[in-house]
């Protein structure tokens, strides 16, 4: 019975042993997949990292190169105007730049003139046909209250023959009446 029990006891041991050692390879698989993880992770970010350094560096060169060419545009375009144009072309130029403004200023006065004189004309046209609208209201409303004060003395004389004749027919009702009565009694 106690060489059972000794087996027993060994069995369980060696179980014991073997499941910790597989939980400790799990352990150690896991660990490993994760040590792999964070390596990638720091793999990725690196690169991200490195990636992001060079489209910096390729748009501040972008940028530099702008403002480069910028310059030596603006270099070549003035040296151009100093070649091209010397004293007695410019004085030219300016003549007729000041010829120009005093076209355009007199132009400007005229159409201010007329826009002024257009906008006087508009307002006496818009004043005088008001003016002869209302007068053309005020016929017609005239004539309306003509006619209805027509009407309603027409009415008004309908009416009071029609009281005249309703007044006869009752009176006329009522002496029938009192005749009636009269003869009962």
């Amino acid at each position: 019975m106690q060489a059972l029990y000794m087996q027993d006891l060994a069995a369980r041991v060696i179980q014991r042993r073997y499941r910790g050692h597989k939980a400790r390879k799990v352990v150690m698989q896991l660990k490993f997949k994760l040590i792999v993880v964070y390596i990638q992770s720091y793999i990725r970010m690196f690169l991200a990292k490195a990636k992001k350094r060079r489209l910096l560096q390729a748009k501040y060169s972008v940028v530099v190169q702008k403002y480069l060419r910028r310059y030596l545009a603006k270099r070549c375009y003035f040296q151009m105007l100093s070649d091209a144009y010397d004293q007695m072309k410019l004085r030219k130029v300016h003549l007729i730049q000041f010829h120009a403004r005093v076209y355009v200023r007199r132009v400007r006065r005229i159409r201010q003139v007329r826009n002024r004189c257009a906008t006087q004309i508009q307002k006496v046209m818009k004043g005088y046909s008001a003016r002869k609208e209302l007068a053309v209201k005020r016929h017609f409303l005239s004539c309306v209250a003509k006619i209805q004060c027509f009407y309603r003395r027409r009415h008004l004389m309908r009416h009071r023959q029609a009281c005249r004749v309703q007044k006869y027919l009752k009176g006329l009702r009522a002496f029938k009446k009192y005749r009636r009565l009269a003869a009962v009694r």
